[in-house]
């Protein structure tokens, strides 16, 4: 990249149970920057659609969150978010 380009940003983050990479049970992308995840934060994944089999008595916990950079040169820049989660009680 030359010094001065600046180049948009691609923003992505995937939402992974029990470190299945190959999986993610919801993903969202984004021209602007999403939101902050912290380990121990809690996800109530209800809204994500008829592809969500956890049931309402639970929720998810963050348990790991990884950050992935790349730049594809005279086009973009990304940035991925993987959300590592656990299945936990809600009422907990």
């Amino acid at each position: 990249m030359q010094e001065g380009k600046w180049l948009p940003v691609h923003y992505h983050v995937e939402f992974y149970e029990g470190r299945d990479a190959d999986h993610p049970v919801y993903s969202m992308q984004s021209s602007m920057p999403l939101f902050s995840f912290a380990v121990g934060d809690k996800i109530d994944s209800q809204n994500w659609g008829p592809n969500n089999n956890l049931p309402t008595n639970k929720l998810y916990q963050i348990v790991q969150v990884t950050h992935l950079l790349w730049t594809i040169e005279d086009s973009h820049l990304s940035h991925k978010v993987l959300v590592d989660m656990t299945v936990v009680d809600r009422n907990k």
